[in-house]
């Protein structure tokens, strides 16, 4: 094919204002005019295009610059551009024009007459025929060819959907009447091809974050509801987005190079540019599509796609890559499963959903379910249900207070902002609450775990854990033959389980639960609750203003420094207090929840007596032992009722 250069340079453009001499008519004798196209024109003949021309002129040029390294720039000083543009009123009305290959041994090389004799090419509107007039003969002074001519495409391929030099229209417009009917805005699936073989790729045309199609979109690439657009799609980089949403009528979205999509009133009218041979090298990649209200179609590519069908039940299929469904803007929480590929609810609703791996919900109380592969599951605003079964997922709960479960393998789980439930299940986690009080679940799945509480009073709950396990908020460990060591961060309150479990706080801590078994609580220097619960446990509080709860079974409470209160409820058992100092105002006995001591009076009368050096508080078969405290020291100022 012929060219002007082969991809560095430019190639200049000027419009005529008078016929170049190099069309003087060869016959002899004077004002003998000039010969185009085997047609004379007499001297001083005008070929100016008017304004609208000139416009379309232009356009042209603008679309082959954006898809090859061609660089059609207009010539200066009043000199003849390489490409040039005139208009004559030609004998036969029904010609459209004619151009020159390039070339550089022939001045009329390059050269664009159009005939003004034709009242579409005369006064061409925006994709018309005598738009496509001005694109098509351009494409021959540039050095493309016809696609019937020499090699010929096969004859499903030799239209206008996939070359503007085809003398067919798109097929879905070749029932319809001219004026009416549509042609392409743009260079096609082929041209661009032979172009960027013989310029190369223009690499700077929207090499950004592109929206096609949507208004407030990629300037000229608009489709309003029910509008009307052919284009083939040059796209240099970026991540880019098909956005049909202004479309009330159901789309179709193909996100592979060279196969058609249907978005507004033409079927089959948007293509993507496909590289020589069928290669992705040279191929133009669109990573997301958004559909409209109805029932949409969106297929993605091998990039990792991003498919949001909006309202209407949409058939998702990622293909290749790691593909994600987005139901941002539903107008109600959604339910998606990807282990069945369906999709309930808000803009899920009638959903089916092909090789997509992960899932953004919406604003809304998302539920959100992943499958045996690795997913991203996303809850955004709301009050979410994530689970990401097996698979090593990454689960994100976003703002609300969400449940995040991630079931099988290594799993990361982050709660974000809001109060939120988490549960890495077995395999090595990494559990992050985030913002606000969440609650995160240790499990005994024998593998190493990394639980981060983040802002908050978060708690570590290892109440199904039966053996023992030793938790150090200190060292910011927790090991046990059931649960290996996990790593612990930022957490302020720790769940123990039904065996002998030994704990430490720090200065950060605010509870500390024994659950079953003989349990051994440090409190550490902060003010913390200590929660012995069932068994015999041993609690102490050390630094901080602490509260010592025994709960059943023969415990031993200890709080140490400052003033605490040690809380007891029925059937406490036969417990000790190792430190109570009778003469420290503010330190309380709490024997509210104890439904037979009803007041001081009732304790000293009925409850209340002295063993040895020690004073004892008896309830039935239940005693609390007071060790070093004579009852003379006691007043109703050392209780609560």
């Amino acid at each position: 094919m012929p060219r002007w250069h082969t991809g560095s340079g430019s190639v200049t453009y000027s419009f005529l204002t008078a016929i170049p001499d190099h069309y003087d008519n060869p016959a002899p004798g004077t004002n003998d005019g000039s010969v185009i196209g085997g047609e004379t024109y007499a001297e001083g003949t005008n070929p100016t295009l008017t304004a609208t021309q000139q416009a379309m002129a232009e356009l042209a040029i603008a679309r082959y610059n954006e898809v090859a390294n061609i660089n059609i720039v207009a010539a200066t000083g009043g000199a003849l551009g390489q490409v040039t543009f005139g208009a004559l009123s030609m004998a036969e009305p029904g010609l459209y024009g004619f151009a020159f290959y390039p070339t550089t041994s022939d001045l009329t090389g390059g050269d664009v007459w159009l005939n003004n004799n034709n009242g579409i090419v005369a006064t061409p509107t925006l994709y018309d025929e005598g738009w496509d007039t001005f694109i098509h003969e351009l494409g021959h002074a540039l050095g493309l060819e016809h696609p019937f001519d020499g090699t010929t495409l096969p004859a499903n391929l030799e239209n206008s959907l996939y070359s503007v030099m085809s003398y067919s229209p798109v097929p879905s417009q070749a029932d319809v009447e001219d004026p009416i009917q549509q042609f392409p805005a743009t260079p096609m699936l082929y041209d661009i091809q032979a172009l960027q073989v013989l310029y190369g790729a223009n690499m700077s045309t929207r090499a950004g974050d592109d929206v096609y199609f949507a208004s407030g979109g990629v300037d000229g690439f608009e489709i309003s509801n029910g509008g009307s657009l052919i284009a083939t799609i040059w796209d240099a980089g970026g991540n880019d987005t098909f956005d049909a949403s202004d479309q009330t009528s159901a789309v179709r979205i193909d996100l592979r190079p060279g196969y058609a999509s249907t978005i507004g009133s033409i079927a089959d009218n948007i293509l993507i540019a496909l590289g020589v041979g069928g290669t992705r090298a040279m191929s133009a990649v669109i990573e997301n599509a958004v559909g409209g209200s109805a029932n949409d179609v969106l297929i993605g590519n091998t990039a990792n796609n991003v498919l949001r069908g909006n309202a209407g039940a949409d058939q998702l299929n990622g293909l290749g890559g790691s593909d994600t469904a987005s139901y941002a803007g539903s107008n109600a929480g959604v339910v998606v499963n990807l282990s069945n590929g369906t999709g309930q609810l808000g803009h899920a609703a009638g959903d089916t959903l092909t090789a997509i791996e992960n899932l953004i919900g919406s604003s809304l109380g998302d539920t959100l379910l992943g499958n045996a592969i690795a997913n991203l599951l996303q809850g955004e605003g709301g009050n979410d249900v994530l689970r990401g079964y097996a698979g090593n997922d990454r689960i994100e709960g976003g703002e609300g207070a969400d449940q995040l479960s991630g079931d099988f393998n290594a799993d990361t789980l982050l709660g974000d902002a809001g109060n939120d439930t988490l549960a890495g299940g077995a395999g090595g986690d990494y559990v992050d609450g985030g913002a606000g009080n969440d609650t995160i679940t240790g499990d005994a799945d024998g593998a190493r775990d990394i639980f981060g509480g983040g802002a908050g009073i978060d708690t570590l709950d290892y109440s199904a854990v039966t053996s023992a396990i030793t938790v150090d908020l200190v060292a910011g460990l927790a090991t046990g033959t059931a649960i290996d060591t996990d790593r612990l961060f930022g957490i302020e309150r720790v769940l123990g389980g039904s065996g002998d479990d030994v704990m430490t706080g720090n200065g950060f801590t605010t509870l500390l639960g024994g659950g079953g078994g003989n349990d051994t609580l440090r409190g550490g220097g902060g003010n913390n609750s200590l929660w012995g619960g069932t068994g015999n446990d041993n609690i102490r509080g050390y630094a901080g203003f602490d509260v010592l709860i025994g709960g059943a079974g023969n415990d031993r409470l200890q709080g140490d420094a400052n003033a605490d209160t040690f809380a007891f409820g029925n059937g406490f058992g036969k417990d000790i207090i190792a430190d109570f100092e009778a003469t420290n105002a503010a330190e309380k006995i709490d024997l509210s929840a104890v439904t037979a001591i009803t007041s001081f009076a009732d304790l000293a009368a009925n409850h209340l007596t002295q063993v040895g050096g020690n004073a004892v508080i008896t309830d039935g078969f239940n005693t609390i032992t007071l060790n070093g405290v004579s009852i003379a020291d006691l007043d109703a100022g050392d209780f609560i009722f």
